[in-house]
C-alpha cells in the first residue's frame, strides 16, 4: 500500500507582518498624495483668482 502525500495549503494570513508593511506604505503614500492635492488646489485657486488662463 502506498501512502499519498497531500501538499500543504499555503496560508496567506501567516504573511501578515509583510501585509502590515504594505498597509503602512500605502497609508504614507495616500497621506502624501492628499497633501499634494491640497497644495495643488490652492495653487490653482491662486491662478484662477489672478485671472490667468489655466492650461
Amino acid at each position: 500500500m502506498t501512502k499519498t502525500i497531500q501538499p500543504r495549503l499555503e496560508n496567506k494570513a501567516a504573511a501578515s507582518p509583510v501585509l502590515g508593511d504594505v498597509n503602512a506604505m500605502l497609508g504614507e503614500f495616500m497621506s502624501a498624495f492628499e497633501e499634494f492635492k491640497a497644495s495643488n488646489d490652492a495653487r490653482l485657486d491662486e491662478i484662477e483668482s489672478a485671472g490667468a488662463p489655466i492650461r
